[in-house]
């Protein structure tokens, strides 16, 4: 993808040069040409920044587990969730992290995760609404969680990380279901996204908790070892 954005913007950069050169008598018109090429560098930017995080995204998982803070997943995340065709107008944010808590975890694996819960509120949504995303250390934890691993420690240290939308909300008696393979409400869904958000989270002992209102939205809390 970057080869041809490379080509785009030395082709933008160009027609600023050849725009610039030329007496145009029509310097309204110049203006327009002008606003419009920095609209495509501009764009040509954004494109070049998802690119760099999704590589970054794939390449984390052929390394070993490293401490990293939460700011920078749920930036990344935001960032490629922002991008999916799916999203067509979603307001996305990321709550105040403070202190910033950190993990020691594969990123790509939490990314995967976050992007999949963030995914799924796009759809839930219809590509609309406001999804959020958050991550503190855990005060206390709720009565009961949707899914906890065998090796869930409630005593150790943990970050609580937050995916929030504004959809359709979860029907009562789908909740309990939600995390089993194929299971799905949705037409063309695959019911795969949050069974591998649950198989990953077991692999770091952790757990989930999902909270929904029908017509309100859904928050959806995993809740995963703080790192030493």
């Amino acid at each position: 993808m970057n080869n041809p954005l490379a080509i785009i913007a030395g082709y933008a950069d160009l027609l600023n040069r050849d725009l610039a050169a030329l007496d145009v008598a029509d310097q309204e018109t110049a203006h327009h040409v002008r606003q419009r090429l920095a609209s495509i560098q501009r764009e040509i930017g954004r494109c070049k920044d998802i690119a760099r995080r999704f590589l970054n995204f794939s390449r984390s998982g052929q390394e070993s587990w490293e401490i990293v803070g939460a700011r920078k997943l749920l930036e990344d995340a935001a960032a490629l969730i922002k991008a999916h065709p799916a999203n067509r107008g979603t307001e996305i944010k990321i709550a105040a992290v403070e202190p910033v808590p950190v993990l020691k975890v594969n990123p790509a694996e939490i990314l995967q995760m976050l992007i999949n819960l963030g995914v799924n509120g796009l759809h839930a949504m219809n590509g609309g609404g406001t999804l959020e995303l958050s991550a503190a250390r855990v005060a206390s934890l709720p009565a009961e969680l949707a899914f906890r691993s065998e090796s869930f420690d409630t005593q150790k240290p943990l970050v609580k990380i937050t995916v929030t939308d504004t959809g359709a909300g979860i029907a009562p008696e789908n909740i309990g279901k939600i995390f089993r393979p194929y299971f799905t409400s949705k037409k063309e869904g695959t019911g795969i996204g949050l069974a591998i958000v649950c198989e990953l989270v077991a692999r770091y002992g952790g757990a989930i908790d999902v909270q929904s209102t029908l017509g309100q939205g859904a928050v959806f809390s995993l809740y995963l070892p703080l790192a030493p």
